[in-house]
């Protein structure tokens, strides 16, 4: 009896000794992190698709005679209306590949284009909004009035390329809220058509002012920020957002003039006529 207790355990304590060996052999697999839906969609749509958009619309500039510096612009424009960079710099895809196409097509160059289409938002002639998630589309329709940096002087605009008629306010990251121009541009008054043909129109009709960007303390840099705004906008999307009034300040085949409609909102001087066109009061 006593023999077979000792061979019983001995039996048991190889079979701990086996299951203690397999267990440390076993590694065991870190859990899975759950994916993040908002990253996964802004690395797509930042990815080699919005390179292969772009780089469709740099051949429709390159072929209308556009400069390098307006085809820069206009790529940087297109990664700030997808949520792929913003003013700061901040990139999703930090080494995008439409420049270096950019770069073999040579281009002409002309640095008065710098700084103008990302700040371009709708048609000068009839209002509507361009849609920068088809990038080649909104390539065929940029007025040729753009291409040698002085649309004060070769453009004649109805509605204004920056300012919408309506803005809702969008959601709030770093502190900072967002307002989000409706589906029209404010229609120009007689003052703006007079301001936007002067040259110190480039800041307050065709563009804004460009300076140092200051940096908000605590904020988030990186695709950390442009995540914060992609979550922000996804949350806030299905909420309704008050619609309020504006308050700030050619295509290869000719795009016609549209006549006002009621639902054109002129737009408001915010920016000082009386001073901007030495008008005495």
């Amino acid at each position: 009896m006593n023999s077979v207790r000792i061979a019983l355990g001995a039996c048991a304590v190889t079979l701990l000794g086996f299951l203690a060996s397999c267990q440390s052999d076993t590694q065991v697999a870190p859990p899975v992190a759950a994916v993040d839906p908002v990253r996964a969609q802004l690395m797509e749509t930042c990815g080699p698709s919005l390179d292969e958009k772009i780089g469709r619309a740099i051949d429709v500039l390159a072929s209308r005679g556009f400069s390098h510096e307006a085809a820069v612009n206009f790529g940087s424009a297109i990664e700030i209306h997808n949520g792929c960079s913003n003013e700061y710099g901040d990139r999703m895809n930090p080494n995008p590949g439409w420049p270096a196409y950019l770069d073999a097509k040579n281009l002409p160059r002309n640095s008065r284009v710098a700084g103008l289409f990302d700040a371009i938002n709708y048609d000068i002639k009839t209002g509507e909004k361009y849609d920068y998630t088809n990038p080649a589309a909104v390539a065929r329709k940029i007025p040729s009035c753009y291409k040698g940096g002085e649309p004060y002087k070769h453009c004649k605009p109805i509605f204004h390329p920056q300012m919408a008629a309506t803005y809702k306010m969008g959601p709030m990251v770093n502190g900072e809220a967002e307002q989000i121009g409706g589906p029209r541009a404010c229609r120009l008054t007689a003052d703006y058509k007079r301001f936007c043909a002067m040259e110190t129109s480039l800041d307050g009709c065709w563009s804004y002012a460009r300076g140092d960007v200051i940096m908000l303390p605590g904020r988030k840099t990186g695709s950390e920020a442009l995540l914060m705004l992609a979550r922000a906008k996804r949350t806030t999307s299905s909420q309704p957002a008050k619609v309020q009034q504006a308050s700030l300040s050619e295509k290869p085949q000719k795009a016609r003039a549209s006549a006002p409609k009621k639902h054109d909102d002129y737009c408001k001087d915010d920016i000082g006529f009386d001073q901007i066109l030495n008008r005495k009061k």
